[in-house]
């Protein structure tokens, strides 16, 4: 047994082969490469600006490709199956010379949208994503695929992303009309001419309801935006107010965050404290308070985090820019996680005269105490 502990434990300390961790490394840099890849691929051009537009670029880059490459795996894997099972090669077919011709045309559309020509590209693709499918199946065997005219879906869904309604709608109806005229002109069987046009009312259903989603979101967001914009107008407003009414307030506004760094200053603060707003912000609020009072104000503020609904009224001592001590009313509300505000709100006032009368009233009444026991004992000195 023991010998057996010995190898496991000499097992456990044989280091990892160096050509793991190439592989590792490999393998990393092999995602990287095609990550890299992929973002040069798509990336949209300098020349389209709009964010949306720069959105609706890359979508299309990307759905370029897919489409190319789909189609090329599609018909290598058709030509093998061709080959096993009929013993002729696909390519001497005059559709699938069409479907490739389509697909240089995709080809062209992409490096027109790498060039930055992205709403010319976009209607070149969807009058090819139109034109072949609906083309293709014809060309040698009529039969072949009539099912294929549903995808005379596709082209207004492509359209929906980049047009209005109206060109949807336009598009929508020249696709279905192609695909009609190709109906009623192939040399096809009553049998499917009618599952041609069965297929063509459901896409023009389809299509139209696209249209409607389309209308019925745009309706939404013109909406939302409006209400938006009356909500923005509002609140400028209010904050146009806000600002006007602290600009002629003798009291001070401060906010901070649940740390006590100040994140608002208002109303009479430079000239209470002497220092501007700029200097402060950023600052913690305990730096203005004098060192004696911080422990007492700094545990009211902890309190005031942990009991939301509770308000603090303290004061303390904070030195002017001048060098004068400052005595400061504050009244504090715990108003973190509320919208427009996410701050503990500090109402501050000077109150140093209040204190100096109180002090010099508390000094005569002293004076006058000490008088009068002074005279007292005079008194019974006397007697």
């Amino acid at each position: 047994m023991g010998n057996l502990a010995g190898e496991a434990a000499q097992a456990s300390n044989i280091p990892t082969p160096p050509h793991a961790s190439l592989g590792a490394v490999g393998g990393r840099t092999a995602v990287a490469a095609l990550l890299r890849l992929r973002e040069r691929l798509v990336k949209p051009h300098a020349r389209i600006t709009a964010p949306e537009d720069r959105h609706g670029a890359r979508l299309f880059a990307i759905l370029m490709l897919v489409h190319v490459t789909v189609i090329l795996l599609v018909l290598a894997i058709m030509d093998r199956a061709y080959v096993a099972t009929v013993g002729r090669s696909l390519w001497i077919d005059r559709d699938t010379w069409v479907i490739l011709g389509g697909t240089a045309l995709i080809g062209f559309t992409y490096l027109l949208l790498r060039a930055g020509r992205y709403r010319l590209s976009v209607a070149l693709y969807i009058l090819v994503s139109a034109a072949i499918p609906l083309t293709a199946p014809f060309v040698n065997d009529p039969n072949a695929e009539i099912g294929s005219l549903a995808t005379a879906l596709i082209p207004p869904l492509l359209a929906s992303y980049v047009y209005s309604s109206r060109w949807v709608a336009g598009v929508l109806v020249a696709t279905v009309g192609l695909a009609s005229a190709r109906l009623v002109t192939a040399p096809l069987p009553p049998r499917s001419i009618g599952t041609g046009f069965v297929i063509l009312i459901a896409v023009l259903v389809a299509g139209f309801l696209t249209i409607v989603s389309r209308r019925r979101f745009t309706v939404l967001e013109r909406a939302r935006l409006a209400r938006l914009r009356e909500s923005e107008a509002a609140l400028e407003e209010s904050t146009e107010r806000l600002r006007v009414l602290l600009g002629h307030s003798l009291d001070v506004l401060v906010g901070t965050d649940r740390h006590g760094f100040v994140t608002f200053i208002g109303g009479a603060f430079e000239a209470t404290t002497g220092y501007t707003a700029d200097e402060r912000l950023g600052r913690s609020l305990f730096d203005h308070i004098l060192p004696d009072d911080v422990p007492r104000i700094r545990r009211e503020f902890d309190n005031l985090l942990v009991e939301r609904a509770k308000e603090l009224r303290t004061e303390w001592r904070q030195a002017h820019r001048d060098g004068r001590i400052l005595w400061i009313e504050a009244l504090a509300a715990n108003r973190l996680g509320h919208p427009g505000l996410d701050n503990v709100l500090f109402s501050l006032r000077d109150v140093s005269a209040r204190r100096r009368a109180e002090e010099d009233l508390r000094q005569s009444e002293q004076k006058y105490r000490n008088l009068l026991t002074e005279r007292q004992r005079a008194d019974d000195a006397k007697a």
